[in-house]
């Protein structure tokens, strides 16, 4: 029996990311219980977020084309002075990091999907495409501040009862915030959900099982 050596390699590759999404799924679903929400509101949580993270960093995106708060604070002499010491130290990081930001910044905004909204506000692709290297770089930098709170009111919005706590914007305690971090942090907004590559991948297999069972009968192969 001949086994494919790409097919095993894929699937051995894939695996400790299966573990760590179950391993992380299980985490979430033990947390979520523990705060009164239903097991079967989990993928609920989960998208609402990844959702709410989506239109955080959609906001930020005119923001920094009007404010450009990054630019304008690389004009100062202490970020300045920063960034010369940090390329000093490390050329070839700044510079690919540099590359890497501008060039996927301008294609993104370059995109046929995308370039018709600078067009639309007479703005220039490459100004766009600053502006969401801003937003990203922004994105990333609070996170630990946006991503807690709003996994925060999410999880409240889901739970089964409300207590008078809930009414409170700010967090109950220290651990709340704290834990809400820790489980926004495990979430990859930017990719399809484990949940969703699994389904398609028991698809998958029970697609094959039934074209490897059907095979005796089904159509026959050129060779000896």
């Amino acid at each position: 029996m001949h086994v494919d050596a790409s097919t095993s390699a894929s699937s051995s590759s894939s695996s400790p990311q299966k573990k760590k999404s179950s391993s992380f799924k299980m985490k979430l679903k033990e947390y979520l219980e523990a705060q009164n929400v239903k097991p079967t509101d989990v993928a609920k949580v989960l998208f609402t977020f990844k959702l709410f993270a989506w239109s955080t960093w959609v906001i930020l995106v005119p923001f920094c084309g009007k404010v450009r708060p990054i630019r304008r604070l690389g004009q100062m002499s202490g970020p300045q002075r920063l960034k010369s010491w940090f390329i000093k130290t490390y050329p070839n990081r700044y510079e690919r990091w540099e590359e890497h930001v501008i060039k996927g910044s301008e294609w993104i905004a370059k995109h046929k999907t995308i370039r018709w909204i600078p067009d639309a506000f007479g703005q220039r692709h490459r100004d766009f495409g600053l502006s969401i290297a801003e937003a990203t770089v922004l994105y990333k930098v609070l996170f630990p501040i946006w991503a807690p709170l709003e996994f925060m009111y999410i999880v409240r919005l889901y739970k089964k009862k409300w207590a008078f706590t809930d009414l409170n914007p700010l967090p109950g305690s220290y651990d709340e915030f704290t834990d809400s971090y820790q489980q926004a942090s495990e979430v990859n907004v930017f990719e399809i959900s484990a949940d969703e590559n699994d389904q398609n991948g028991n698809r998958n297999d029970k697609n094959n099982r039934n074209n490897n069972g059907n095979g005796s009968g089904g159509t026959p192969t050129r060779g000896g």
